[in-house]
């Protein structure tokens, strides 16, 4: 019975049932409570093995258990059965103790979640079926496997005549993966035969700010194509990348010549320039 403190006072009764187990009769006990942290690259095969966990069943010269994977509220704890159990069929001899498998059922994205808290249960086979559970922490570790990818191509203008070094634009190309360098991106002039650009300008690596490298005379020429390559800091985890970094190319950027304001001419005063 509960009661509370109030005048006058309530109270509410609850039947509670107790069962009478036999001493020998025990819950299993786990190899260990919580298991992990356990480190996962997100690039992991699905039906890969995560960890393997054991738990021995509390009942003398009754070694058999039998293990479930809880499925949790969110999807950190398994609501979309990203991991599965998978109940190995033997007993090992050594130590008389039925193992299970976590393994990887569904593709795993770092930039999704990062973490995982996974909850084990294990029961007995004996008469009242007595049941323990444990924990299993596991960790992504990020991987190379997002491409950097630019914002829109750019159209932009130039005036003739200005001096070397000067700024045309700026190109952004952003890479979703989570951690560094994975995601720092780097720029290039791209260096091929039909980039007509490359010996008209420049560009900042670091910040993707274009630059010229010449004087521009609108005379000789009117417009320039641009290509420009974005690459990210480590070795691709893609397949078939040998190793090299993720790279996009490549963005156009179209340079458009204006001309300067012609100067106006000096006549001496008192010239006559035209008649109306």
């Amino acid at each position: 019975m509960a009661q509370d403190k109030g005048y006058p006072p309530l109270s509410r009764t609850v039947e509670v049932q107790i069962d009478v187990v036999d001493r020998a009769n025990n819950p299993p006990v786990w190899d260990h409570v919580v298991y992990g942290p356990i480190y996962c690259k997100e690039n992991t095969a699905v039906g890969a093995k995560v960890v393997s966990i054991k738990a021995s069943s509390g009942i003398e010269n009754t070694p058999t258990v039998f293990y479930h994977l809880m499925p949790g509220s969110t999807a950190q704890t398994n609501k979309f059965h990203t991991f599965y159990l998978q109940q190995r069929s033997e007993t090992s001899s050594k130590d008389n103790v039925t193992w299970a498998d976590i393994k990887v059922n569904h593709p795993l994205d770092y930039e999704s979640i990062k973490e995982y808290n996974l909850t084990i249960r294990v029961e007995n086979n004996g008469a009242q079926q007595l049941a323990s559970e444990a924990t299993i922490h596991i960790v992504l570790e990020d991987v190379n496997d997002e491409i950097p990818l630019f914002t829109e191509g750019e159209q932009e203008t130039v005036l003739e005549g200005e001096p070397i070094g000067s700024k045309v634009t700026q190109v952004n190309a952003i890479d979703k993966d989570g951690t560094a360098p994975n995601n720092q991106v780097t720029y290039y002039v791209v260096n091929s035969n039909r980039n007509e650009g490359k010996e008209y300008f420049e560009i900042n690596r670091d910040t993707g700010e274009i630059f010229t490298k010449v004087i521009f005379d609108r005379e000789k020429q009117g417009a320039y194509a641009l290509e420009v390559e974005a690459r990210d800091g480590a070795p691709s985890a893609r397949p078939n990348s040998n190793g090299q970094p993720n790279s996009v190319g490549h963005a156009d950027f179209s340079s458009y010549l204006s001309q300067q304001s012609e100067t106006l001419h000096e006549f001496p005063y008192g010239i006559k320039v035209t008649c109306i």
